[in-house]
């Protein structure tokens, strides 16, 4: 008996130390069965580990197995040429680096960490004079631009057959604007996105009129599509609510900007001295950066 609970204690000790150690992964539940269950339950955590890293390894090769060229559909679309240099740095390491394995394990650790967060260096990456980089770059961009389609279509679904459900279409802004800030979409395509988001946040306002997030971003996709009608009696509503929070004259601007009324951009920036309004630092570049343009104008 004793050295049957010395084996058990010695299995018990095992595996928190190979689980503390990150040598296995064990989920937390399965800590009392290993220890009120014994031999029986470390052999239950031992089939769960190794079954764990079988699956792990068959993902990866799925992950490969669908870098294939044929399956790109789409175009690849110019994007913006603002880089983040945190970002690409590892990037262009890999591409110097003449060594296939670790290219492709640096491309693939790209791709795990949600490779929607990373389209700058993917599209960097799809450039490069390494066919291996440029193939499974602009094949995961492919991948990326499908993902951000399937989770659009499929809330554009939800929302037919629940038109008031405030969760889903605040989802559904939220993916809109994630796609749109992605730098995927140009031109007519781009154009009727803006407009999925200009409708979703027309609903999202009439829902919740004191959202004052809702109104400005509604404003600014109006904006962005040319589509000035009420834009002006929203600001000054925006104004009126919300008269001492810089973002609201920062669109206040922008429309003025847009309609190239250069008298309404003077009056603005003369309101926020007027109305001392509190501008954070970035709010007071921003301001300096309009008070030179008026003069130039």
């Amino acid at each position: 008996m004793m050295y049957f609970l010395i084996i058990h204690a010695l299995l018990c000790a095992s595996v928190i130390f190979l689980h503390i150690n990150k040598k296995i992964n064990v989920e937390e539940h399965m800590f009392p069965i290993v220890l009120l269950v014994p031999f029986v339950g470390f052999s239950i955590v031992m089939v769960q580990v190794f079954t764990g890293a079988k699956e792990k390894l068959q993902i990866e090769e799925d992950d490969v197995s669908r870098f294939k060229i044929e399956d790109v559909r789409y175009k690849k679309i110019s994007l913006p040429d603002n880089k983040n240099v945190e970002q690409t740095i590892p990037l262009e390491e890999a591409i110097i680096l003449n060594d296939s394995k670790i290219k492709r394990t640096l491309m693939m650790d790209v791709l795990r960490n949600k490779p929607d967060n990373y389209v700058d260096i993917l599209e960097m990456a799809s450039l490069s004079d390494d066919t291996e980089i440029s193939h499974y770059a602009t094949t995961s961009m492919t991948l990326v631009q499908e993902d951000f389609e399937k989770k659009i279509s499929l809330l554009e679904k939800k929302i037919e057959e629940n038109s008031n459900n405030t969760q889903f279409l605040e989802n559904y802004m939220l993916s809109l604007r994630k796609y749109l800030e992605s730098g995927f979409l140009s031109g007519q395509i781009l154009t009727i996105y803006q407009k999925k988001m200009q409708n979703v946040l027309d609903k999202l306002v009439k829902i919740n009129p004191d959202s004052k997030e809702y109104l400005l971003e509604f404003i600014k996709t109006k904006i962005a599509t040319r589509d000035y009608e009420g834009c002006l009696e929203m600001i000054k509503s925006a104004e009126n609510k919300w008269g001492d929070d810089e973002s609201v004259y920062r669109i206040y601007i922008e429309y003025a900007a847009a309609r190239h009324d250069s008298k309404l951009i003077k009056e603005i920036l003369d309101m926020i001295e007027q109305r001392n309004v509190y501008l954070s630092s970035n709010g007071k570049e921003w301001y300096r950066f309009w008070e030179g343009m008026v003069y130039e104008i």
